[in-house]
């Protein structure tokens, strides 16, 4: 079983010439964005949470898509949802019929095709006790400032999901947070940075690219997948 190899943050060797058009087309995205929408009321963004919920579930349910309502708004209220704590108190919404729910894992997880044995797995997260070192290392690097914010972003989405800290759900964990960051990155004013549309569109593509950072350390490419999830998605954002 080949374990995956968890980066140590920040990352010490990126080819930034060729992020940097990226960045500057989703930069741009988010200042129009946000100029256009900076002096709504809150409640104007219904319809976009709405759409970003329903994505993140696959499913128009309402019984399915309240809980990551529910853990959005929850997200938004907390003083500092960048902790182990609040990440355990979203997971506890998200998840309210899971594994472990609301609770680091103790056990090893894997990814495979669905409902197969653990000898078919093509990801193995690390094992349950070198977790929490990794999510202090995350929490450390989510208070400190990189050299880009939203490189940060793409950065710290893609470890959280490669450590694998809960048992399922860790997908929906770490797209709350992505709102939120920008948010206090002072990238916008409201959390309105939702990229689950655009995710679940290409999802083949994502799996790849996150793969790609623990399989070749190829970390650029996930970064510019995750910039042109931004430019694209805040071009499409459904208001309400």
């Amino acid at each position: 079983m080949a374990v995956t190899k968890i980066n140590s943050l920040p990352l010490k060797k990126l080819d930034w010439k060729k992020l940097i058009p990226a960045i500057g087309a989703a930069r741009e995205a988010l200042a129009r964005l946000d100029e256009k929408t900076k002096h709504l009321p809150a409640s104007h963004f219904k319809k976009a949470y709405l759409k970003e919920s329903a994505a993140s579930v696959h499913s128009k349910s309402e019984q399915k898509i309240r809980p990551l309502q529910e853990a959005l708004e929850l997200a938004i209220r907390m003083k500092n949802p960048f902790t182990k704590t609040s990440w355990c108190k979203i997971h506890a919404i998200v998840k309210k019929n899971g594994q472990e729910v609301g609770k680091i894992r103790t056990h090893q997880n894997w990814i495979g095709p669905e409902g197969s044995p653990i000898e078919k797995a093509y990801f193995f997260p690390p094992p349950p006790s070198a977790v929490p070192k990794h999510i202090r290392a995350l929490e450390h690097y989510l208070c400190k400032n990189d050299l880009d914010p939203l490189v940060q972003i793409a950065i710290a989405f893609a470890q959280l999901l490669a450590i694998h800290p809960f048992m399922d759900g860790n997908g929906r964990v770490a797209r709350i947070l992505i709102p939120i960051f920008a948010v206090k990155k002072k990238l916008l004013h409201h959390p309105i940075l939702l990229l689950s549309p655009y995710i679940e569109k290409t999802r083949t593509l994502y799996m790849k690219r996150l793969f790609e950072i623990t399989e070749k350390n190829e970390w650029e490419e996930w970064i510019l997948y995750f910039l042109k999830a931004v430019t694209e998605s805040t071009k499409k954002l459904a208001l309400s």
